[in-house]
Formats: C-alpha cells, structure tokens, sequence
C-alpha cells in the first residue's frame, strides 16, 4: 500500500510519525470544505502536500467508485484536529467534497458515503475491531475508544465541516452506518451507484427482538446503553419516553413516536416561552419530565439532547448527540455565569428554568 505524503513529502509538517498514546479506534470524519479544484481526493492529496499550515487526514475520498488515496499508515498522527488529544488517537478521513453539496439522492454523495464507509471498515478491520459495535456516533470519546465522530462534534467551536451542523445531519448519519453494515458484510451489499434515488427502508416499526443501527438511534434518546439490541431495558426506556410525549405507550417505536420525537425537537430548536403553550401539549409534557431529570457531565440520552438543542437556541454551537460531554459542560458552565446561577455545570431545576425562560 502506498501512501500519499510519505511518496511526495509536504511543503510542512502534516503528520507525525508515531502516536503518544495509540490508537483509539475512533474515526473524525470530515468534508474538506476546498474549493476552485480541489474537487477530488487527488487532487486534495496534492494541495495538502504543498500547503504550508497543518492540516491532514489519513484517507481521502471522492465521488468516483471505489476512490480513496491512503495519505499515511494508521500508526502516523494526522493534523486533523486542532482540540487536544484526538489527533494522536483517531484515524481522520475525509470526503473531497463541501458538506453544503451533499444531497441525499444524489449518486455522487452515495458514492462519496460508500467509499468512506469501505475504508472505515477496513481501517477497523486492520486494527482488529468489532465493527459492529464502533459502528455508533459517540462524539468526544472517540479519542477514547472505537467509534465515529463529526470533526464539529470534537472541534465545535469553529468547524462546520462533515455535515455536523446541518439540520438533515441524521439523514447522512444513517447513509454512513448504512454503509458500514454493507461493507462489514453484516447487510447485502448495494451497488455502489444507484440509478435511482435510494428508497425509504420498509421497516417503519421497531420493538423487541429488533436489531440494528436504528435501534442504536432509538436507545441513545432515550437514554439505555446504545448495544443496537432491543431488549426488555430499552422497550421500558421508549414506553416512558412515549408517556412523556403523550402518545400510545405501547413500548414500540413506529411511525407515531416517531414523528412525535421529530416534532419536539423541531419544538426545543425554537424554544417560545413556556406561557406562550398550551399546559396539556406534548412537548411540554416531555419538557417536563427532562426538567425534573439533574445531568452533569457523563449523562447521556434524550434529556440530553434536549439540553443541546435549548442552549444552541441560545447561541451557542452544540452537537445535538445526547452525550454530556466536555462541550456541553462548558456550554453549561458558561450559560449559568450569563444567567447568575452557581456555575458547577450541573443542570437542576434553576438552570432548566433559567433555559426556557430567559
């Protein structure tokens, strides 16, 4: 296998030779944002070897089938973070491409997904790690174990690349892990262009004895461990989740939660004040049972994501995961000082109600 920078040496330092402390096997993914013609993995390859600031990635991929440029080995510490301690444990890939021109049907973006997801699998499967369970986006932690992660989830104070940020991310989420299966070998394999768009999965239902990567979705809202299992834990999880929200608490995710899941946060983007809504609404009543729930640092699930999505209406840049991680505990402890509460990062009663109605 050759590799890109190590046959044509940069203009300045993109890489590291070694790694402090190993590889995670986590994986940053990215959309490189170029521009004029830095259109293919080539030609981006070319461009990083002459840029004089850092900035690398260890693979590279474009909309031709089965595209990738391998920049360096596994082992070498890539410049594709500026946030301390990723670039020395994760594997950084990056798509040739602006996130702003990716569209779900299009056969270039499939094919961009699909040749990033084949290289992650094998990135994993050089390393010896269980696909199944890295397949799952755990955000700041992918510097601590097997994982995916959005360069804005890890870097969100200025970075917009990959698709972090836009608000169909899930769509392009659900395209990768998608792929992932495919590739691993664990779903048939699809053809890498389609010539139509792809079609909306059968499956609109979820409940015990499911499996799969929406099942892993469905357990981070509602806040069990994220196995892809549907077990007993998680149909108890949904069927409170679904009480919360006012719909059939029958413990199956369909159609019905569904929607209702979207449209509550579709609601918290907005965030009225809480006068301005009928007492008996469903969103209120799912802002409710999050508000008597205290997250800190290390919780994780739905209320979390709900603390996400309230603080980005108020300003800040959050990746809306359901992981209280150090982004979102700095976000926290900042909202509390603007606010006048005691800035401990703990989110009580005082900083729920400080959120919905400042």
């Amino acid at each position: 296998m050759g590799y890109y920078l190590i046959d044509n040496p940069p203009a300045s330092q993109q890489f590291w030779p070694s790694r402090n402390n190993g590889v995670s096997g986590g994986v940053v993914i990215h959309t490189t944002e170029g521009s004029g013609g830095y259109t293919s993995a080539e030609n981006t390859a070319a461009f990083i070897a002459r840029r004089q600031d850092p900035g690398s990635y260890h693979c590279l991929v474009d909309s031709e089938p089965n595209a990738a440029v391998m920049m360096m080995p596994d082992e070498y510490t890539a410049y594709g973070v500026a946030a301390s301690g990723f670039n020395s444990r994760c594997w950084m890939i990056a798509i040739a491409a602006q996130s702003a021109a990716l569209v779900p049907d299009s056969p270039d973006t499939q094919t961009e997904i699909d040749n990033m997801a084949r290289e992650i699998v094998a990135f994993w499967q050089r390393n010896g790690i269980d696909i199944a369970s890295a397949s799952q986006f755990i955000g700041e932690d992918v510097k601590n174990r097997p994982g995916l992660a959005h360069h804005g989830d890890v870097q969100p104070w200025d970075r917009s690349d990959a698709w972090s940020r836009r608000e169909d991310r899930w769509i392009f989420d659900s395209m990768l892990l998608q792929a992932i299966e495919r590739h691993s070998g664990s779903a048939p394999v699809a053809p890498p262009i389609p010539t139509v768009p792809v079609p909306v999965p059968s499956q609109s239902v979820w409940q015990v004895g499911s499996t799969g990567n929406k099942v892993r979705e469905i357990q981070q809202v509602v806040g069990v461990p994220q196995d892809g299992v549907y077990g007993p834990q998680t149909e108890r999880a949904v069927i409170q989740w679904q009480k919360n929200l006012k719909v059939t608490p029958d413990g199956i995710w369909g159609p019905q939660t569904e929607e209702a899941t979207h449209n509550l946060f579709v609601f918290l983007s907005n965030l009225p004040a809480v006068e301005q809504v009928s007492p008996d609404n469903s969103f209120l009543a799912a802002l409710d049972a999050a508000t008597k729930t205290v997250l800190r640092l290390g919780s994780n699930g739905g209320e979390v994501k709900m603390l996400q999505v309230g603080l980005n209406a108020k300003g800040y840049s959050l990746v809306s995961d359901g992981i209280f991680g150090p982004a979102t505990d700095g976000a926290v402890r900042q909202f509390q000082s603007n606010s006048g509460l005691q800035t401990d990062g703990i989110v009580g009663p005082q900083t729920w109600a400080a959120l919905l109605n400042n």
